[in-house]
């Protein structure tokens, strides 16, 4: 996501109770690289946010990372979701793991096919595409509840 976007999405899913923020790298992005400032900006966003919220964790906020790293590496946080604005698994009844959200312009093919051979299971928020950041709190609050 683009910066304000990105900003935004830190802090309305600081204070939803995310745990980690992993920023990804993929064919599709916008943006490729953060600075440390900007990540650092980004983490005081979540400090600010989680004081607002009056007891919401501070999530990590990593750096950006290939999407090949995040998906070897995300199966050690636990079971891993990828949302597919083509279609996949019904969201209803997942409340835990990791959700991979795809940058504005969607996932690449290769990106599906990699995910697909590690084992990521394919879910959908339903018939709409909806934009990255809405996507990311529509998950959020599903989980949520």
């Amino acid at each position: 996501l683009k910066n304000d976007k990105l900003e935004w999405v830190v802090q309305k899913a600081t204070e939803l109770g995310v745990g980690r923020i992993i920023l990804m790298k993929t064919k599709h992005c916008v943006k490729q690289d953060a600075s440390e400032s900007f990540i650092q900006r980004l983490r005081k966003i979540a400090q600010e946010a989680a004081e607002q919220s009056e007891g919401a964790q501070i999530p990590i906020i990593d750096t950006p990372q290939s999407f090949n790293h995040v998906i070897d590496t995300a199966q050690s946080l636990g079971k891993v979701h990828l949302l597919n604005e083509r279609g996949g698994e019904a969201f209803a009844g997942i409340s835990k793991g990791v959700f991979l959200v795809g940058p504005e312009g969607g996932f690449d093919e290769s990106e599906f096919l990699y995910a697909t051979s590690k084992g990521v299971t394919m879910v959908s928020l339903g018939k709409r595409i909806l934009r990255a950041e809405t996507a990311a709190l529509a998950v959020l609050a599903k989980v949520l509840l």
